[in-house]
């Protein structure tokens, strides 16, 4: 049976749960700046892994001492599995959102659409030819199809949906 004790600070009193069977699978102790440690166990039960926090509170209240790896070397491959499998899927949500993010970025011969501002009218497509610095901040220039040109802060435009559809499919 696996159960701890920690230290509530709300309401002053030591608080015990119970997760369940199961056995313990890996001790952590990381260090949490200025001086301070984060103590950690993670347990296996019927649910999965999970990791109690025994950080918080006084030093005298924590259970964590009691926690002793004493499970099975597969049950520890299998938590390593785990971790390692939630890192590839955290690293593949990263890839795409920098993929998403450089598939939306304005460059030199992008496809533009003014979606804000009062010079030039809302929903002008262009071409963008230029961008730079202004005096009020980053400007881009467009040329339409029709062959006129306009200047506009960075900020009134955005990659057109069809140039985007082009950059994910490359």
């Amino acid at each position: 049976m696996i159960r701890y004790q920690r230290w509530n600070t709300e309401t002053a009193k030591t608080e015990e749960t119970i997760l369940g069977e199961g056995s313990t699978v890996a001790k952590f102790e990381r260090y949490a700046g200025f001086d301070m440690y984060r103590l950690s166990a993670v347990y296996e039960t019927e649910a999965g892994f999970v990791e109690v926090d025994y950080s918080g509170g006084y030093p005298e209240h924590l259970d964590y001492s009691r926690a002793t790896v004493d499970a099975t070397p597969e049950a520890i491959a299998r938590y390593q599995a785990d971790v390692l499998a939630k890192q590839a899927a955290a690293e593949a949500k990263d890839l795409e959102r920098r993929r998403q993010e450089r598939a939306r970025e304005i460059s030199r011969g992008a496809e533009i659409v003014v979606v804000r501002g009062r010079k030039v009218p809302v929903g002008t497509v262009g071409t963008c030819i230029w961008r730079g610095a202004g005096n009020y901040g980053e400007r881009v220039g467009l040329k339409t199809e029709a062959g006129e040109t306009f200047w506009t802060a960075l900020a009134n435009v955005e990659v057109s949906q069809g140039q985007i559809e082009r950059r994910l499919a490359a």
